[in-house]
């Protein structure tokens, strides 16, 4: 269970594997920036070139921050249990489960640095969730797609939107115990020099694909039928409520990278993110936070309550009228605020968490949410393994109580999650983070593109209106892959 300590062989196995493998550096440590005069360029620009680098762009859309790191120095994965850490063409099994991995590289980094040091970007797959707490078996995995993925970088770029003007104000990041500033400058030489003629993932212009044919696992009927054997557990007294997705999927022959300029173009969002290697691509438009920690304050923000986007100003005043007055989406994100004040109580200190907001409106291109704001202090000392131990996976994405209701969406969901309803961001090895909820997320792979939309199921749900919350959850991606 969550409060488990991590074996000890496994604990030893993978810090001696990465401290043989990724020395600590020998300079002092020290934050550094240096800005970065990229002038004009879009950050979809800015990534196209910088992407290829490292895989990653967390993207802050009209009004948040970019980062996109361009200087990798390792990459940590895991899958199946198992994990393994890249330097350069050297690939170390480290013999310990995907979390313990992560807890072990951010201490050995942490050592070196007491605060910043090189930044982990990538992201933490539902299923990992498994490996937490007793599930059944889980199905097969049919993607090519790691259960936990996160490039090491000493370098990045960070984007900001000044107050005056609405342009964004690039600098380098960096910590002076991996990176001298002569190495800082010599980056942003070549960055500079690279953006004259950007060349990279976004530079192809690929010729129209024509669109496929969307199926859905469970289809729309098993879908319903899925609802209705939930509501009867509801109703039994099994659990009060349960997200349950359903995965949409069709043939993507074409450049991921064109697909997730048209889902961010159709559904910009604060959490974004563009990730991929040889073998996949991640694109998400999600605009939920999971978990925000800067020195030892946390900061979840669920989000349950949903109305599609009016065809007019009238209707569209109707449908935010009705998510107000729904007292069923009252409750579903009541019973989530419940579940995260117990998860963050787990390693916050005593009396820390309070709800800063509850039923706040949220207005997205496609859709109106409400959303709460649930904040706590860290217990001194407590470790990112111990936060995600306790807190992961989000609970708007489960339901409650979370471990029956993930068994309960483990018997009716028909394929893994994989990264859709996990978490995608950074961490510093001192305990600072930033991850987001990884809905409406999208994986490119094995020549298809899926994407799961899910509803929270309490005991008064219609399995009608519950697949249709899918349906406009959905929808900026149906259309991406309907334009080709």
């Amino acid at each position: 269970m969550w409060s488990d300590a991590p074996p000890v062989a496994q604990v030893r196995a993978a810090r001696e594997a990465i401290a043989e493998l990724f020395p600590e550096p020998v300079r002092e440590p020290g934050p550094l920036c240096l800005g970065a005069d990229l002038g004009t360029l879009t950050p979809a620009t800015v990534a196209s070139a910088c992407v290829p680098r490292a895989g990653v762009w967390l993207d802050g859309g009209d009004a948040g921050k970019h980062q996109i790191p361009v200087h990798p120095l390792a990459v940590l994965s895991g899958a199946e249990g198992r994990s393994f850490l890249q330097v350069g063409t050297d690939v170390r099994s480290l013999e310990a489960e995907p979390l313990v991995a992560l807890d072990a590289l951010l201490r050995h980094l942490a050592s070196a640095c007491a605060v910043g040091g090189p930044r982990l970007f990538g992201f933490l797959g539902y299923d990992l969730g498994a490996l937490i707490e007793d599930m059944p078996e889980l199905p097969a995995s049919d993607l090519t797609l790691p259960d936990m993925w996160f490039a090491v970088c000493d370098i990045w770029l960070e984007g900001d939107r000044s107050a005056a003007g609405g342009s964004i104000e690039w600098s380098l990041r960096a910590d002076a115990a991996w990176c001298a500033e002569s190495d800082l400058r010599a980056v942003r030489t070549d960055l500079q020099e690279q953006l004259r003629t950007p060349v990279g993932a976004g530079a192809e212009r690929a010729a129209r694909v024509e669109a496929p044919r969307v199926s859905s696992r469970p289809d729309e009927a098993g879908y319903r039928g899925a609802v209705e054997r939930t509501v009867a557990r509801i109703q039994a007294g099994d659990l009060f409520e349960a997200n349950i997705c359903r995965r949409l999927e069709g043939d993507w022959p074409g450049s991921p990278w064109s697909l997730y300029q048209k889902l961010r173009s159709s559904s910009p969002a604060d959490y974004g993110a563009y990730l991929t290697n040889a073998d996949w691509a991640v694109l998400s438009v999600s605009p939920e936070l999971f978990l925000s920690v800067r020195a030892g304050a946390v900061q979840t923000r669920p989000i349950k309550g949903t109305r599609r986007r009016g065809q007019d100003a009238d209707e569209d005043d109707q449908m935010l009228q009705q998510l107000r007055d729904s007292e069923k989406d009252a409750a579903e994100l009541a019973m989530i605020v419940d579940l995260a004040r117990n998860d963050l109580g787990r390693v916050c200190v005593p009396g820390s968490v309070r709800v800063r907001e509850h039923r706040s409106l949220m207005t997205l291109a496609t859709v109106h949410h409400t959303y709460s704001v649930v904040t706590g202090e860290l217990l001194p000392g407590m470790s990112v393994f111990g936060l995600l131990r306790a807190a992961f996976p989000p609970g708007s994405i489960t339901g409650a109580p979370k471990i029956q209701a993930m068994r309960v969406a483990y018997a009716e969901e028909p394929t893994r999650r994989g990264v859709a309803m996990g978490s995608i961001g950074w961490i510093d090895p001192g305990g600072d983070m930033e991850l987001s909820v990884a809905i409406r997320t999208a994986t490119v792979a094995t020549g298809r593109a899926v994407y799961h939309a899910g509803c929270g199921i309490v005991a008064d749900s219609s399995p009608a209106e519950e697949l249709e919350e899918t349906v406009a959850k959905a929808r900026p991606f149906l259309q991406a892959l309907a334009d080709g």
